[in-house]
Parts: C-alpha cells; structure tokens; sequence
C-alpha cells in the first residue's frame, strides 16, 4: 500500500533530517504487542512491503511491553489485552504515564457494542476490532499521525446496533397514548379491570378495549407482558 498523504507528512515535519549517506526516510516505528503469536505475525505480515511503517518488534506480555518500548523507542503501540476491563484500564494509566507520547492502537477482541463502549472510555488513539482489515489499519495509522482519533466502521457499528432496539422501544413508547399509559400503570399495579374502570370513570368494556389495543402496540402476548413492558419503560 502507498504511503498516504497526511503519513508522509507527518515523517516529513517530524522524522526527515538531512541524509549523509542515503535519502532514505526515517519509518514509523510499530511495535506489535499480543499474547497470540499468530495475531503478532499477521500485523508483521500485514505491513512487510509497506513504504512508511515497520514493525520493529514483538511483545508477549505487559512487562515485554514496557521493555520493549524502552529499548525500541517505537512511535505506536498496538495493543490487545483481552476482555477485563479492569486489567486493561490499570495497564493503560501505567503505560501512559510512563511513556507518553506513543500513540496507542487497541484491538477489540469482541465486536460488542458494551465492550467497545467500556473500551472506548480508556483513551487509546485508535480502535479497532478482529474484523477489521489491512485498509482499516493504515487509515488508523494515518488517522492518529495527525493527532486525532480514529474508531473503525465495524466497532461504529456495533454500536450503533446497540443503541437501535432501546431507540425503537422508546418509538413505541411514543405511541402510546396517555390513557393507555395510565392503564398500562395501573396493570402493572395489579389492579383488575372494574378497578381500572372505576379510577377512571369509564367503562369496563372501554377498558378491555384499551387493553386490546396495547397487547398489538407493546407485542406482548398476556397480562405478564404489559407487566414487563411497563417495568421495561419506568411505568410502575
């Protein structure tokens, strides 16, 4: 893949210095951090033939990680540290105060938008998930060598995923008139149906008919469901 634009850059005002023997320009440097080898050999294979970023290392573990950046000096760190949150908070702060001015790609190992979410609390540079691409890395890389933050399509998606059934819930929700509202809440408050009539002041047959047109606009199959619903919504 060819250098992109905003890479070259970036190496331009921070890394070229006058050659005094080649014209050749200084690389970003990666350094590669993973308990799985193979992930750690994909990244090195990944970017093998590219013209402006090398992977100058490999580490296993958190204390490689700290040797290896103190020995190597790299510009990012692509990291993935498994699913404990906690763990992976504590080693973040330790790593940022110890090295600040490396930029930080973290790799999500689920797809799911509440962990991506908890994850993206842990200010990484860039975020992207075992889905994502070659094509999906370098525009990270490029995205972070001009200091801003780069979050794939695929964890984007996830949650936006995420968010779509309680934004549908809250639609229906919507829907429902404040009548049925109030009888939804009052159903959930086990009243029965000639109580429900007779804190309103309406019939009984007007009653089951607004509980009727509930059970279609709520889904639910019985009197348990209108129950769930309402608890589900803060109706009771």
């Amino acid at each position: 893949m060819k250098l992109s634009w905003t890479v070259s850059k970036f190496i331009r005002h921070n890394y070229f210095r006058p050659p005094t023997t080649s014209p050749a320009l200084t690389m970003i440097k990666l350094l590669v951090a993973n308990k799985n080898p193979i992930f750690r050999q994909g990244i090195r294979s990944y970017l093998l033939n590219d013209s402006g970023v090398k992977v100058v290392g490999e580490a296993a573990g958190k204390r490689q990680i700290f040797l290896k950046t103190t020995e190597l000096k790299p510009d990012i760190l692509t990291f993935d540290a498994g699913a404990d949150f906690t763990e992976v908070r504590n080693f973040f702060h330790s790593f940022r105060k110890e090295f600040t001015g490396i930029r930080v790609i973290y790799f999500l190992q689920k797809n799911e938008a509440h962990f991506c979410k908890k994850m993206l609390k842990l200010g990484a540079d860039a975020y992207l998930s075992d889905f994502d691409t070659k094509e999906h890395l370098m525009e990270g890389i490029d995205q972070i060598m001009m200091k801003e933050t780069y979050v794939s399509k695929s964890i984007q998606a996830a949650i936006i995923d995420n968010c779509l059934p309680k934004f549908k819930q809250k639609l229906k929700l919507q829907e429902l008139t404040e009548r049925e509202k109030e009888i939804l809440t009052m159903i959930s408050n086990e009243l029965i149906t000639k109580e429900i009539a007779n804190n309103l002041f309406i019939s009984t047959h007007t009653v089951e008919s607004h509980r009727k047109k509930l059970l279609l606009k709520t889904h639910a199959r019985n009197t348990a469901g209108l129950v769930k619903y309402a608890i589900e919504n803060g109706l009771t």
